[in-house]
């Protein structure tokens, strides 16, 4: 299984990851078409956002919408979402998200294109063997040395 890895003491809040995140999946470079969120400095560092991939939105998708893919992202079917949002009211990483006016909830689908934009190297795509592993725990990882 692949799971992002985030060190936010790496980050220089230079947006490329969100840029070429949004430019990847919606082709614009606003922010809020980004499925990572890259925040003002929090005790000294930025606080980054991104899916955790911990499947919290799909046990609460009612309509089996959110699948685990072989890659082990869940993944969002279009045609079987309705809008709802409750897998976005259930994230407590604030890893899912919508833009307003007709686009469906989205969330980071390990496409890994943000990895190589960092010129800090604070993004890195890493395998996981051991999928009860909690993300959390791998995300903040590096954060803590």
């Amino acid at each position: 299984m692949k799971r992002l890895e985030i060190n936010n003491k790496k980050c220089i809040r230079c947006g490329d990851c969100v840029k070429v995140c949004a430019e990847e999946h919606f082709k614009t470079r606003k922010e809020a078409y980004s499925a990572i969120k890259v925040y003002d400095v929090i005790n000294n560092w930025p606080r980054i956002d991104v899916c955790e991939q911990c499947g919290d939105c799909a046990r609460a998708c009612e309509l089996n919408a959110i699948s685990l893919n072989e890659l082990g992202s869940y993944v969002i079917d279009s045609t079987k979402c309705v809008g709802c949002l409750d897998c976005v009211e259930v994230c407590k990483h604030n890893g899912m998200t919508y833009v307003k006016y007709g686009v469906m909830p989205f969330k980071c689908d390990l496409c890994g294109k943000c990895v190589p934009v960092c010129p800090t190297h604070a993004i890195k795509l890493v395998e996981i063997e051991d999928d009860t592993v909690d993300n959390n725990e791998i995300t903040n990882a590096e954060n803590k040395k």
